[in-house]
């Protein structure tokens, strides 16, 4: 969807798309009635899509963001407990079998991270498109559409960890090194004793 109203967006940089007659210069387009309708038109349809894109945005990070946190525990902790178990357990099937699951934990992880890294970066090309538009040739009620699915557009579209930490590529590789540095930690004092 996110695509699809990145393209909508592109169109209107297109003058020609939306005019069958010629214009000696582009002033004269801003007093088109028939142009002036036809961006309207697309500007309403691409706003009503940016709303369904922002609710359903807002509809997953409410159903998955605390199932999401509660995986990111999973995976910390069960990355510390399979590296203890492969320097105490001399047990190699159980070794493969923990570790075969916790890759598999791992990398739904990590396509959901590399997801969310896509709907941001994609979700910060809307106030570009919107900067790129002809908006010069728009009457003022246009413009003041573009101008506002520009502002609406300043925040980035992201899906979160709980309520606090966007889940992002960063995100995996904060949650690798933090179980690294846990199971280092606990390797050390397990020696100790």
């Amino acid at each position: 969807m996110l695509r699809h109203l990145l393209d909508v967006l592109q169109t209107l940089s297109q003058v020609e798309n939306f005019t069958s007659r010629h214009f000696e210069n582009e002033e004269q387009l801003v007093n088109d009635e028939i142009y002036n309708r036809r961006i309207r038109e697309v500007l309403i349809y691409s706003h009503k899509l940016h709303v369904r894109i922002i609710d359903f945005t807002d509809c997953i990070n409410s159903c998955y963001s605390y199932a999401l946190m509660m995986e990111v525990w999973t995976i910390l902790m069960s990355f510390c407990i399979i590296a203890l178990m492969i320097v105490n357990v001399s047990d190699l099937f159980r070794i493969i079998a923990m570790s075969s699951n916790i890759m598999s934990f791992f990398s739904l992880f990590a396509s959901i991270c590399y997801e969310s890294d896509e709907l941001r970066k994609q979700s910060e090309l809307i106030i570009f498109s919107c900067c790129g538009a002809a908006w010069w040739t728009f009457d003022k009620d246009n413009l003041l559409f573009i101008q506002l699915m520009s502002l609406r557009s300043i925040r980035s579209l992201a899906l979160k960890i709980g309520s606090f930490q966007t889940v992002s590529v960063r995100t995996l590789k904060m949650i690798f090194k933090v179980s690294v540095s846990y199971f280092l930690f606990l390797y050390q004092f397990k020696r100790s004793l």
